[in-house]
């Protein structure tokens, strides 16, 4: 009896793949975060709240995904929809500036930045969602 308890509380320590893939990939975007906020003008304050709040919600999901909280689990995901979709939002106008821009150069970091976190937030998405296959998400995630 005290074997399957001690092998049923093992089981429960470790994170189940689809976390730890989560985990990593939202520790990959916290680079983004700093350098997007070392990057700003200070008088941006609303940009300055947007990438702030976004960096906070990544150190917490990371910390909460160890923890197997429901709540960052949800919370990755929406962070993840939000920088992809704004992302994504924001290229058109990129592309605009970038084709009427004599120096393009000086886009080659700018464009590295925005495909890193679309990348790793991806990855934080399909991760997630991937809780979902077979009813995980109901059985890991406290």
């Amino acid at each position: 009896m005290t074997d399957v308890a001690g092998v049923e509380g093992a089981r429960r320590t470790e994170l189940p793949w689809q976390l730890r893939g989560a985990r990593v990939f939202e520790m990959l975007f916290l680079p983004v975060a700093v350098v997007s906020l070392a990057a700003l003008p200070l008088d941006e304050g609303a940009a300055w709240a947007l990438v702030g709040a976004q960096a906070a919600v990544a150190v917490a999901v990371i910390y909460g995904l160890r923890r197997r909280s429901r709540l960052a689990w949800v919370a990755a995901m929406l962070l993840a929809a939000l920088v992809v979709g704004r992302t994504l939002a924001s290229v058109p106008g990129l592309a605009r500036e970038m084709a009427g821009s004599p120096a393009r150069d000086q886009f080659v970091l700018a464009v590295a930045i925005i495909a890193w976190a679309v990348l790793t937030q991806l990855g934080v998405l399909l991760f997630c969602l991937a809780m979902f296959w077979g009813g995980h998400w109901r059985r890991e995630l406290d």
